[in-house]
């Protein structure tokens, strides 16, 4: 079943052929139409946010060399800025 509590998590895994933690859900925007007689008919659109590095990176131009490199926050060191999500659902929101 889809999860709508995704807003701001990145894919756990890979999805629609981008690598993990590469996608970010931003929501979604559906718009309700009558067909006939009265019979709705409903079109979702799922936005989702591509970024070539992982969403839990930043660039560090004093590394060396200066590249991307992990976040994780000061207070535990293991929580990531953007919760990873398995985005599976999405795949097939009305089945699943």
């Amino acid at each position: 079943m889809l999860n709508f509590n995704m807003l701001g998590k990145v894919n756990k895994y890979a999805f629609l052929g981008a690598a993990p933690e590469t996608l970010r859900y931003d929501g979604m925007q559906s718009q309700k139409t009558i067909v006939f007689a009265s019979i709705n008919n409903w079109n979702i659109c799922f936005r989702f946010k591509w970024r070539s590095v992982s969403w839990n990176s930043i660039f560090n131009p004093k590394a060396s060399p200066p590249g991307y490199q992990a976040v994780t926050a000061i207070t535990d060191g293991t929580t990531l800025p953007y919760v990873k999500e398995d985005f599976a659902p999405f795949e097939d929101p009305i089945l699943t």
